[in-house]
């Protein structure tokens, strides 16, 4: 992966922010194309997330021995995201 960032303003942004201190725009500009940049290899988008939620509500709700087709192919979708991503 690369990115297009100036490597000391990351670091010096990565110190202060597990140092608790403030950042600049260009530091948080830089932190922001970083974890933009991790998306999708090491977390999920918001959508694929938001529908990883709604699958685990689905199962949650689902009674398994009336609908166990549905609830093994929702469970199928639920382990290839916790596959990916845990």
């Amino acid at each position: 992966m690369k990115i297009d960032v100036d490597y000391e303003v990351l670091h010096n942004a990565i110190r202060k922010f597990r140092n608790g201190q403030e950042l600049s725009d260009i530091e948080k500009k830089s932190l922001l194309i970083l974890i933009s940049a991790t998306q999708d290899d090491y977390y999920p988008n918001e959508h694929e997330y938001n529908k990883q939620i709604e699958r685990v509500r689905i199962l949650k709700n689902l009674d398994y021995d009336k609908n166990r087709k549905k609830w093994n192919r929702i469970m199928e979708q639920c382990t290839i995201f916790e596959n990916e991503y845990m």
